[in-house]
């Protein structure tokens, strides 16, 4: 067996010695190698699972010698089990007025209703959480209702519009759009494709939304035909309820004026109209 070879430079002789391997690390190939047997026979589970299994004789056929050590590396684990890396803390400065954040995103489509809207567009006020839901017919729609809720918006709270974040939405991009933005010196942050949670206020106030609206039309018995009813309704709602930030309802933040719930009537109750075009006995 060779132990050593060496090599002559320049008068010099230089020893190269041959490695090989110990029984150590022949043991602990042949383990790692039942345990990757088992991992890929048992659908990729955890070592720990195996050893499990092995210690309170569940099963029949596991080898009784077999320590069943962790696989220090699976190429398909890693690429089917892959996740998304966790969200750094938000860098963004937090919204300390009613015009320093507001947040947009749509809603839809939806399917054939009633009022015969396609689309909705949720506004997010993110100082105060007041929230608004405008229906809409078509995409191409989004600019004029966000220029004029926002103008409505500003005039209301007394305020000044300094940032609107919205998605990179080809209706967010408009020329019409941005150039009153411009006009206005709003800032339009736009998030990165598919990282939701940098517009995650106003995505979890979509799904708040989506769920109450649900349970009210199971509630009622209604069908879905009245979805954007139910959402707008909701949205009502929000605004008109306590929110965890200085125990003060979104109305009251922004208009300064405590709200009334003395016309609020249960969604989907019988009502009855009045018909005042005839007088009738």
């Amino acid at each position: 067996m060779i132990v050593c070879n060496s090599i002559k430079v320049n008068n010099r002789w230089f020893l190269n010695t041959i490695s090989t391997p110990c029984c150590n690390d022949i043991a602990l190939k042949e383990k790692n190698l039942m345990s990757t047997l088992f991992h890929d026979r048992l659908a990729h589970i955890s070592m720990r699972t195996v050893r499990q299994m092995k210690k309170l004789g569940c099963v029949e056929g596991l080898p009784r010698d077999a320590d069943f050590p962790d696989i220090p590396h699976c190429r398909s684990c890693t690429l089917a089990k892959s996740i998304h890396m966790p969200f750094m803390p938000a860098l963004r400065q937090v919204a300390c007025a009613p015009g320093d954040v507001i947040a947009v995103d749509l809603m839809g489509p939806f399917p054939l209703l009633l009022d015969k809207f396609s689309y909705a567009m949720i506004i997010l006020n993110h100082f105060s959480s007041l929230v608004a839901f405008i229906p809409l017919k078509s995409k191409s729609d989004v600019a004029k209702h966000l220029k004029e809720w926002l103008v409505q918006f500003a005039n209301i709270a007394h305020t000044t519009v300094k940032r609107v974040r919205t998605d990179n939405g080809g209706e967010f991009t408009l020329s019409f759009l941005l150039s009153f933005f411009k006009e206005k010196g709003i800032v339009h942050e736009r998030t990165i494709p598919y990282e939701h949670h940098q517009n995650g206020k106003v995505e979890q106030t979509n799904r708040t939304l989506a769920e109450a609206a649900r349970s009210i039309m199971i509630r009622a018995n209604l069908p879905p035909t009245f979805w954007t009813y139910t959402l707008r309704h909701v949205a009502w709602v929000c605004n008109r309820v306590l929110h965890a930030k200085d125990n003060i309802t979104p109305y009251e933040e922004v208009i300064k004026q405590k709200p009334s719930l003395s016309v609020l009537c249960v969604f989907g109750c019988k009502a009855f109209i009045h018909n005042m075009t005839q007088r009738k006995i």
